[in-house]
């Protein structure tokens, strides 16, 4: 989510520099340009630093500009965890 998603759209833009500070290796994206990239990319797909996980609670469900999708995310979500907690009640008993 977030910035892990954007890192390799970082690195292609060529926004990202790289170096020491101290003994730990560091990364520096200069915020203008960052704004810039970002906001194109964000126009274009308000989704794009998602996870690739389509029930995440934190990507999916808790963007407060996602409020149309957000019943219908919660009831998948709270299926999503009643199917996952009766397989861990069968495997239990197994």
């Amino acid at each position: 989510m977030g910035f892990g998603k954007l890192y390799a759209a970082y690195a292609r833009e060529g926004l990202l520099r790289t170096g020491l500070v101290g003994k730990a290796e560091s990364m520096l994206v200069e915020a203008a340009p960052a704004y810039a990239f970002e906001h194109r990319l964000l126009s274009a797909d308000p989704r794009a630093v998602f996870c690739d996980d389509g029930l995440c609670p934190f990507c999916r469900g808790s963007w407060l500009y996602n409020k149309r999708e957000m019943p219908g995310f919660y009831a998948r979500y709270a299926f999503k965890l009643v199917v996952e907690r009766l397989a861990a009640r069968r495997v239990s008993k197994a």
